[in-house]
């Protein structure tokens, strides 16, 4: 059958109603009712969805979303290691000495050792709204209008629920404490005579600018371990 636009916003309401967490669980539901609906030359719209819904109950959607999520957090780890290495083979390898290369040169742009503590914790918390924003930009849009569920929390995408601290997931968490280390100092501790600190002076700020270049390299993996990361698998 051929779908109207209502009928469209008709379907979509309906996997709405199903309470599907994340966005990828949810389209991937919602392609397999828009496809067994244009297959579909004699049923109405109708007797479509019953047979549909005898299988995609809200206990088997659910099911799903928990099994996609669980999946991609066993996968995290290791695909993120190995986003990583290679961020350091020849073909990427310019690009990495680049970024490594201007964290290192930070000190030299900013001689205020304490203005400069403050750009890097500012910049470092950025980041991670930077990835999320990017990963929802790059999701793949729908040429048909999305209609979100409007009870309860709007879907998320999972691979952004996904990330995890176990193997190289606990760096980020190192640089953070890293780099909050001279800000508390600024704040709690000596506030007129920062510099004379070593937190102030090399090589640990040399060190911190060098993770915070590290850290960069980090959410670039990152990021593209959520582009490939697969779709549900619907039985």
């Amino acid at each position: 059958m051929k779908l109207t636009e209502k009928d469209i916003e008709t379907l979509h309401y309906h996997i709405n109603a199903k309470q599907i967490p994340y966005i990828e669980v949810r389209d991937e539901v919602l392609d397999h009712y828009q496809t067994a609906l244009e297959l579909e030359q004699e049923r109405s719209m109708e007797e479509v969805l019953a047979e549909l819904d005898q299988t995609f109950t809200i206990s088997y959607c659910k099911e799903i979303a928990d099994s996609y999520i669980n999946q991609l957090r066993s996968e995290y780890p290791n695909l993120l290691k190995r986003k990583l290495i290679e961020m350091f083979g020849w073909k990427r390898l310019p690009i990495t000495l680049f970024i490594i290369g201007i964290g290192l040169s930070l000190p030299y742009f900013f001689t205020n050792a304490g203005a400069l503590v403050h750009i890097l914790n500012a910049f470092v918390l950025g980041l991670n709204a930077i990835e999320t924003y990017m990963l929802q930009y790059s999701y793949p849009k729908r040429k048909t209008k999305h209609h979100y569920r409007l009870v309860d929390d709007k879907p998320i995408l999972a691979r952004i629920q996904s990330r995890s601290l176990k193997g190289l997931g606990f760096l980020p968490v190192t640089i953070y404490l890293l780099l909050s280390i001279p800000l508390l100092f600024i704040y709690l501790g000596n506030a007129e005579e920062p510099r004379d600190s070593f937190l102030f002076n090399p090589p640990y700020i040399y060190s911190i600018c060098l993770l915070t270049g590290l850290l960069v390299l980090f959410h670039i993996a990152s990021f593209a371990v959520s582009l490939d990361h697969i779709k549900p698998k619907l039985r």
